[in-house]
């Protein structure tokens, strides 16, 4: 898929008797898929007992890619494993280069680009902007909440590669009321291999497959001052803003999938934007007026209606 806008889309059942995979492009997408140039636009999808949600897709695996895609004024309300881009991420699945401005609300598992990756799928150069809340009530919850990813799967093993790198979280993340901090919640990983159990004498590790990321003040929960630039699970605070510095963290600017990004310092905007944001404009001016409220979509026993 490349090249699509979706506008204006809303998915939803509060019945809370499916839990299907859902995106706003694709519910799941396997077998060497590819998804790119992509954007969804001012949508809504609410499963109330939704797993595997995302802004463009609910699940993706078996080395499926996501490139240069980009989620605008959308939210997201279900369960768990809830992303801007896609809910979860199977064996060899990178989503690089995308761009998400959502709102994210469910229990755990939960990041501004993807909510869970069992596999440790690679998450490069993403910026991920909006609000995210858990409605968990639940004590000593597992919330798992990043401004990039909710839950990253523990590798024993340690390798040396990088798989989360050159991300920016500009992502307020709220946890429910009365409580004030949680292991389980960063401003780049929610969960990783940190958060495991340890007994006394174990060395407690971190995971230094994340490097390189960083995140903005819209996190305003509290940090370890140790770890306020760490650029792992963290995230450093990200003061330089220039197309030098996101450049050297991997941000390639053009016109391409290959090379996505634009910079708009000049008209005093922080953060690059994605070139496929400038090119889908016409397209979405060419939306009828009439369509501006949302079309609603309901899902029943797994069969989804649309009501223009």
């Amino acid at each position: 898929l490349s090249n699509v806008v979706v506008k204006n889309c809303y998915i939803a059942d509060q019945s809370g008797n499916i839990s299907p995979k859902v995106g706003g492009l694709v519910g799941q997408a396997a077998l060497y898929s590819v998804i790119e140039g992509c954007v969804v636009q001012k949508s809504k999808i609410e499963i109330a007992n939704g797993v595997s949600m995302g802004g463009i897709a609910g699940d993706i695996r078996t080395s499926t890619v996501i490139n240069a895609c980009e989620t605008s004024a959308t939210s997201i309300q279900g369960n768990s494993a809830l992303g801007g881009i896609a809910g979860t991420t199977g064996n060899g699945t990178p989503v690089t280069n995308c761009k998400t401005e959502t709102t994210i609300h469910g229990k755990q598992n939960m990041g501004g680009i993807v909510g869970e990756s069992f596999s440790r799928a690679p998450i490069n150069n993403c910026i991920a902007s909006g609000d995210m809340q858990s409605t968990a009530t639940e004590d000593n919850y597992k919330y798992n909440m990043g401004g990039i990813v909710g839950y990253l799967a523990s590798d024993w093993t340690h390798p040396p590669a990088k798989l989360a790198t050159g991300n920016v979280a500009d992502m307020n993340i709220k946890l429910p009321e009365g409580v004030e901090s949680a292991a389980t919640v960063n401003r780049i990983a929610g969960w990783t291999i940190a958060n495991e159990e340890y007994s006394g004498n174990e060395t407690r590790y971190v995971d230094d497959a994340l490097a390189q990321n960083y995140a903005t003040e819209a996190y305003q929960l509290p940090v370890d001052e140790a770890a306020a630039n760490d650029t792992t699970a963290n995230g450093a605070k990200l003061v330089q803003k220039d197309k030098v510095f996101f450049e050297s963290i991997g941000f390639k600017y053009g016109t391409t999938v290959d090379e996505p990004w634009h910079d708009l310092s000049a008209q005093s905007i922080d953060l690059p934007i994605l070139f496929v944001y400038d090119n889908v404009q016409t397209a979405i001016e060419a939306i009828p007026a009439q369509q501006a409220s949302h079309p609603k979509a309901t899902l029943s026993e797994g069969v989804l209606s649309v009501n223009n």
